[in-house]
């Protein structure tokens, strides 16, 4: 799904350069924020899976993310 909101947009990319950057708690928080306003944004729960530490959360991440695309 297209973010419409460009705040969430601009979150979304920002989450993505943190957890690039390595800081993965940082981003994980990032990404909840967006799922806790945007839960339909496949891409976030792709994220959160990506710097989760907990594997099952982690696979459940990664399971929305697919049912959403």
């Amino acid at each position: 799904m297209e973010i419409q909101d460009p705040r969430l947009r601009s979150l979304l990319r920002q989450a993505d350069r943190v957890s690039e950057s390595g800081k993965r708690a940082a981003a994980e928080q990032l990404y909840r924020q967006i799922i806790e306003e945007a839960p339909e944004v496949a891409e976030a729960w792709y994220g959160l899976g990506q710097v989760t530490a907990d594997p099952a959360e982690q696979a459940a991440a990664y399971e929305k993310a697919v049912a959403l695309k």
